[in-house]
């Protein structure tokens, strides 16, 4: 069935163009014009290895009917800025961006919104390595020596920085193998956590962490005396796999997982930030897993917590209970085009994005929308007919269902989206997770 539906909306987009009118005076049922203008924003950046943000031109906005036909396209300026009037107050669009990381062949970033705020400032960043600008940033690389507190057997080591490797050189000192700091020129540089952890002779958890933001040119390495404690927290006797972080310094350090059932756990609470600190756990359940000659599909669900109370933030559990998804036949997808997650009660929002394998590149295809409606890819991308063809396929789906503490309000979600950040809508999040990868 999963096969029928991705040949029947793969057909859909091969079909030649329809042609395109212009824009509709006409509503249609899902958008409302109230006579009143409203004046649509995005503005697009690329941040480069000192996290500099530049403007970015490499995207087009489509904007589409209610049912993903097109009606108009924008290009970015100078500034990377895209705007518009419409006396639509919500608009369907999709912006196509291109994208490249590392070394990586250029592939295409395309992202759909289903009834967005058309009066809501919009942001996009996009990942292009090879176009950033770092003329302006210092970059150095380093191994780094963190000695510390005796631990016997090191179990977990975290940096909020990226590192290659880590190895225990001895009891009381473990290397960090080719850490990599970026600094604006002239700037300082960030402040940037190392943790260790593991157990003492008496298999007691225990660990040491501290900061650095003094990094120059090392003849050989750099190295920190971590002197700051973790406390050893004591958890309920079930409970099921987690993440834990800390949020502080516009940075997420000391991340480290929880085994299901563990005793126990460490929490950095005495720290020079730690008035400023937000405690981040992520819970994780595997609800099913199917296998068959198509593929492989998964269901999972995730809980989210941030609170600045560690205590809350560790009482964190996902949903357990099994949904009502059709993990064989996905029959939420239809070969019409349409989708329909609406069993799943109190989850406004669904999150939907297609991987495309094509002959020459790749694209991924995501959708922000309430959680039933029409695929936007059941639409001829306006523009863009060539960049599926008979050698392309959709390789992997995944489908994320959404349910904030905050809202219920599915205008609430997509304004998120249209500029994400941490705020109380994020502080408590319910999530379901669908993926389904082809043979």
């Amino acid at each position: 069935m999963y096969i029928q539906i991705i040949r029947a909306l793969s057909t859909l987009c091969l079909v030649s163009i329809l042609q395109a009118c212009g824009a509709s005076d006409s509503d249609g049922d899902g958008s409302i014009s109230s006579g009143i203008t409203y004046t649509f924003s995005l503005r697009a950046s690329l941040a480069n290895q000192c996290s500099v943000e530049t403007p970015f031109t490499q995207i087009e906005l489509l904007l589409q009917d209610e049912n993903w036909q097109w009606l108009e396209s924008y290009s970015a300026d100078e500034e990377g800025v895209i705007t518009f009037t419409t006396t639509d107050k919500y608009i369907n669009f999709t912006l196509v961006g291109k994208s490249q990381e590392g070394d990586g062949e250029e592939s295409l970033d395309i992202v759909s919104y289903y009834q967005a705020n058309s009066a809501t400032p919009t942001v996009y960043r996009a990942t292009y390595d090879s176009l950033q600008d770092n003329a302006r940033c210092e970059c150095l690389s380093h191994d780094l020596l963190v000695r510390h507190r005796t631990i016997t057997d090191v179990t977990a080591v975290d940096s909020s920085q990226e590192f290659d490797y880590w190895e225990s050189v001895s009891t009381q000192s473990t290397r960090f193998g080719n850490v990599t700091l970026c600094r604006e020129v002239d700037q300082d540089w960030p402040i940037t956590s190392f943790m260790v952890q593991g157990t003492n002779d008496g298999n007691k958890l225990i660990g040491a962490a501290d900061f650095m933001n003094d990094f120059s040119e090392a003849s050989d390495e750099w190295s920190l005396s971590a002197v700051e404690v973790g406390e050893e927290i004591n958890l309920d006797e079930t409970h099921q796999t987690l993440t834990q972080s800390q949020l502080f310094v516009d940075d997420e350090h000391f991340t480290a997982g929880i085994a299901e059932n563990a005793s126990s756990t460490l929490v950095f609470n005495s720290h020079l930030y730690v008035n400023e600190s937000l405690y981040k756990t992520i819970a994780t359940y595997p609800i099913s897993e199917t296998s068959s000659v198509f593929g492989k599909s998964s269901i999972t669900s995730q809980r989210q917590v941030i609170s600045s109370d560690y205590s809350t933030a560790l009482a964190n559990s996902a949903p357990e209970e099994k949904v009502n998804i059709d993990s064989v036949n996905f029959s939420e997808l239809s070969d019409e085009g349409n989708y329909d997650y609406s069993e799943i009660k109190n989850y406004p929002m669904a999150i939907i994005s297609f991987s495309y394998e094509f002959t020459a590149t790749k694209a991924k295809w995501t959708m922000f929308g309430p959680n039933t409606g029409i695929l936007p890819i059941s639409a001829v991308l306006y523009g863009y007919e060539g960049i599926i063809d008979n050698d392309s396929y959709i390789s992997q789906t995944e489908v994320i269902l959404l349910k904030s503490d905050d809202s219920d309000d599915y205008d609430d979600y997509i304004m998120h989206y249209q500029d994400p950040s941490i705020d109380d809508f994020e502080k408590g999040l319910s999530s379901y997770h669908l993926n389904i990868v082809l043979q």
